[in-house]
């Protein structure tokens, strides 16, 4: 098995959400070879499998998530918003995301993206990074809760 993918499911395994509803829970591995449009279209683009994303309420998971996605070394933690999301959206990632991460436009995944590096890895750290995740996710639900975009 792919070192990447066991990373993102240590990942997966220490993220603590509180009333998290696991429907909203994305474990990349199990669209690497999905037939859904969007799986598709990032698979055409090359965009890399190893990742776990989760949703806020009911907004679509390819339109905004937060998630980290495992490269060669590295870990990517971070809010996620399609560029095609609405402009809300994308105004509260900036707001959050300014608080915790570094900007990226990501061709691949056709996204904004505000992430969090890390540059190599532990077991210690991807358990870490699971509470990094759990942080980001909980102060993007808690802006988009203010602005009354999710209940």
């Amino acid at each position: 098995m792919d070192k990447r993918y066991e990373a993102a499911r240590t990942i997966r395994a220490n993220v603590k959400i509180a009333g998290l509803n696991r429907s909203q829970e994305y474990l990349g591995e199990d669209y690497a070879h999905s037939n859904e449009d969007w799986a598709v279209k990032l698979q055409e683009a090359g965009a890399p499998f190893a990742w776990i994303a989760y949703s806020f309420g009911d907004i679509p998971m390819w339109e905004l998530h937060a998630g980290a996605v495992v490269g060669e070394g590295t870990v990517h933690v971070g809010l996620h918003c399609h560029k095609d999301a609405k402009p809300e959206y994308v105004r509260v990632v900036r707001e959050v995301g300014e608080q915790f991460g570094s900007f990226h436009d990501s061709d691949k995944a056709r996204e904004y993206q505000y992430n969090k590096d890390f540059n190599q890895y532990t077991e210690e750290d991807l358990r870490e990074i699971g509470k990094v995740l759990g942080n980001v996710y909980v102060a993007m639900q808690s802006g988009l809760r203010q602005r009354g975009l999710i209940s």
